[in-house]
């Protein structure tokens, strides 16, 4: 998602005449804007001496010594191929142990973003892409920098050497969109003409122009229940290619933990869709019977993990069993 960044000539003024005209301990205070959730960030801009102002990150309705122990940002002095003044983003700053392990080049500084929602920089643009947080200066868009310091003018223009690793992230976000873009594009028009072929059945109900896979192809819920119940679930998983994962003998009756890769991703979904399936074969009449059981033994909602390996693991998610799976006993 796109921050709203726009110039704010009022600010850029007071910050300008703070720099080319305040007095040696003057100071200002700016805060974030609402549109971007930045209004809680606030920065004083402090002259220190006659040709530099030091910028510190204070919080609103909140100022402690503390916050003055380190600058986050030094403001100079330039030429007009910088705007007339130019700003050096400082990350050697000490940080707690905790903010220093999230500190990465991609990664959000969101006190960076609460900085460039001040206005007083033209000509950028901040927006998170396939996991990485992008940077738009005037001539050239980056991967966040973090593990260094950095300047750029009041203009927007990048003065220092853009770290390679910043460049190779950009590239490796912008082909990782690229990709899901045309990913997606194919499923939208694999579920439109899925959806034309199912309405044109239910009217001839002549269905052979479909096969049990297009059910996957459908977003429509009732109308992949329609395909559904006309092939029956059976037929579907059977067209599907599957590993036995693990078998197993159970009072007579035979087991099998089967391991399925969907044909076709969910919208906006990188990763291949697991499912998992406990078949079971009637002992009297041969009759299969397949149903889905979780990916993880531990039947959570919430776990991404792939373990569930074993048919007693799957028996007992089923019969709701704490701990090991116990065999129905017949009651006389």
């Amino acid at each position: 998602m796109a921050m709203q960044l726009w110039y704010k000539e009022r600010n850029a003024r007071i910050i300008e005449d703070l720099l080319h005209h305040g007095k040696i301990g003057n100071c200002k205070v700016l805060y974030g804007t609402y549109e971007n959730h930045t209004s809680y960030y606030g920065f004083m801009f402090i002259k220190s001496t006659k040709s530099l102002v030091k910028i510190y990150s204070i919080f609103r309705g909140y100022i402690h010594d503390s916050s003055f122990d380190n600058a986050v940002a030094e403001f100079r002095k330039s030429t007009i191929e910088h705007g007339g003044g130019k700003i050096k983003w400082l990350n050697d700053r000490e940080f707690s142990p905790r903010v220093q392990r999230n500190r990465h080049n991609g990664g959000i500084d969101y006190t960076f973003r609460a900085f460039i929602s001040l206005g007083i920089v033209m000509h950028m643009g901040i927006r998170w892409m396939r996991g990485e947080e992008l940077w738009k200066f005037q001539d050239t868009e980056i991967a966040s920098i973090r593990e260094k310091n950095f300047s750029f003018g009041l203009n927007g223009k990048m003065i220092s050497q853009v770290p390679k690793e910043c460049k190779d992230l950009f590239e490796i976000s912008k082909e990782s969109a690229r990709q899901a873009k045309n990913r997606n594009a194919r499923a939208n028009y694999a579920n439109t003409m899925t959806r034309a072929k199912v309405r044109d059945a239910r009217v001839t109900g002549d269905y052979s122009k479909l096969v049990p896979q297009d059910v996957f192809k459908l977003r429509n819920v009732a109308l992949r229940t329609e395909l559904l119940d006309h092939y029956g679930q059976d037929a579907v998983l059977d067209s599907i290619e599957h590993d036995v994962i693990h078998k197993d003998e159970i009072d007579g009756r035979k087991y099998e933990l089967l391991r399925f890769v969907l044909p076709f991703q969910r919208f906006g979904q990188d990763d291949p869709t697991l499912a998992t399936y406990l078949k079971m074969i009637n002992p009297s009449t041969g009759e299969v019977c397949i149903e889905g059981v979780p990916n993880n033994a531990a039947g959570s909602s919430w776990s991404t993990s792939i373990d569930m390996n074993c048919v007693q693991d799957a028996l007992s998610w089923r019969d709701g069993d704490v701990g090991q799976y116990v065999v129905p006993q017949i009651l006389t």
